[in-house]
């Protein structure tokens, strides 16, 4: 019968606690961003808005997002603003990308929902977003925290 030693693998436990806390704050961040946009499609005011500039932008893994820039007026003050949504994945493929920006050109006058409390805070999308994306955000702290047991419960052969 071998003998099996149990030691700590304390670069393990720190490179797993690193990463914990790192995934952590990501969760935080995105779950405060699904708040909001849960928060604005229930309590933010609706206004018009001008659209002033519009195109898509790109990343690297092939997702298109549109850049969708407005101006509003609420209580003569005068703000700018490009946010979309609060909870943004990306719109996804060029065609759905360009589809969404064909719905916005410049000059048009949209509906916009903002703020009253902070009216510099605005979306053009008042839609829930999907509860499915929670799940993903809870991955990489799960995996960490079993990288620090592992690292706490490693086991070599004596």
């Amino acid at each position: 019968m071998s003998n099996i030693k149990r030691i700590r693998r304390y670069d393990l436990i720190i490179v797993g606690g690193v990463f914990l806390l790192i995934s952590l704050y990501f969760t935080y961040a995105s779950f405060t961003s699904f708040l909001n946009q849960a928060n604005a499609a229930q309590s933010y005011h609706s206004i018009h808005a001008v659209v002033t500039h519009a195109q898509l932008s790109s990343q690297k893994n092939g997702i298109y997002t549109p850049n969708i820039q407005y101006q509003y007026f609420y209580q003569n003050h005068r703000y700018q603003a490009s946010r979309f949504a609060y909870f943004n994945m990306g719109a996804g493929h060029y065609d759905q990308a360009q589809a969404i920006l064909n719905s916005y050109p410049v000059g048009k006058q949209i509906e916009i929902y903002i703020d009253p409390n902070q009216p510099s805070q605005s979306v053009i999308s008042q839609q829930k977003p999907p509860m499915k994306y929670l799940g993903y955000f809870m991955v990489m702290p799960i995996l960490s925290f079993c990288l620090i047991l592992w690292g706490f419960n490693f086991r070599r052969k004596a």
